[in-house]
């Protein structure tokens, strides 16, 4: 019973609870240079797009895993905000997708970090 506990204190003390994700596009003429997100509840994050430190659009946006396609999409309500990246993991920035329909209508690869 002792090693049980042990082991299960020795894994919960090596979790990390990250919950902040920075995304940039690889191009140079995407509209924006950073996208920023913070988690607020579970699937919740609310999202700051920001260009020179300027800030563009604030926004909420939920996530959603889908495994079959073993990708991540952020999106918001209205559907004009698509952040799709593969699955995130602690200081190894993915692969991904942002497409925000508010600033322009083509989407961009970037590269998004978990910190």
């Amino acid at each position: 019973m002792k090693t049980i506990s042990l082991l299960g204190l020795i894994l919960f003390s090596t979790q990390t609870f990250s919950q902040d994700i920075l995304c940039v596009p690889d191009t140079t003429n995407a509209p924006f240079d950073s996208v920023e997100l913070k988690k607020i509840k579970a699937n919740k994050y609310s999202l700051v797009v920001k260009n020179h430190d300027d800030i563009l659009i604030k926004d909420e946006v939920a996530y959603v895993f889908l495994r079959r396609n073993q990708y991540g999409r952020f999106r918001n309500k209205a559907q004009t905000i698509t952040i799709k990246t593969k699955r995130l993991y602690v200081d190894q920035p993915q692969k991904s997708l942002l497409a925000i329909e508010k600033l322009d209508k083509a989407s961009f690869p970037g590269m998004c970090k978990l910190y």
